[in-house]
């Protein structure tokens, strides 16, 4: 329940013009507090990720690992791999619709890659897209371990440390 008055504080779902109906969907806000982002995995919701102004997150316990959006590269060749799910949305509204963020940063790699398997075998190409810190290129080298150094290129940002910060300075 939310705190506050109900009436003055209600709950607003986001709608961008560029955005499609599946991506609709998977982000809300909840009482002007806190972002939701829906873990789909087919049509099935597997896990919620809540977002507070301060950067805090939280989800689902014992929620299953999946990607976020990977239902958005199926029948695709190539896939933008990033770190946050504001860095997803960034790439998708410049355009970039095949795109897919790990849901814990270089944590919990096993967990995601078992569950999402088929879907990446699928993939030729990976464009590797992480944030411009430490955390970053621990991610990088994990993804690029697992994928196939082959298989994977690197994409560098230059007006900021990752794809949202990207948008919002070009």
């Amino acid at each position: 329940m939310p705190h506050g008055n109900y009436q003055t504080r209600p709950r607003y779902f986001i709608t961008f013009e560029r955005l499609s109906k599946r991506l609709d969907r998977r982000i809300w806000y909840l009482d002007l507090r806190h972002i939701v982002f829906n873990y789909f995995y087919g049509v099935t919701l597997l896990n919620k990720k809540f977002r507070s102004a301060n950067k805090a997150f939280t989800q689902c316990k014992n929620a299953k690992k999946v990607f976020y959006g990977i239902n958005d590269i199926e029948g695709e060749k190539e896939c933008y791999i990033v770190e946050g799910e504001m860095d997803k949305l960034a790439l998708y509204e410049a355009g970039y619709k095949n795109c897919i963020s790990v849901p814990n940063g270089a944590n919990d790699l096993n967990d995601v890659f078992e569950t999402c398997g088929d879907e990446l075998k699928e993939i030729e190409k990976y464009y590797i897209a992480v944030d411009n810190d430490e955390a970053g290129q621990k991610l990088e080298k994990a993804l690029i371990n697992r994928l196939g150094k082959w298989k994977c290129s690197k994409i560098v940002f230059v007006n900021g440390k990752d794809a949202n910060d990207e948008l919002m300075h070009s």
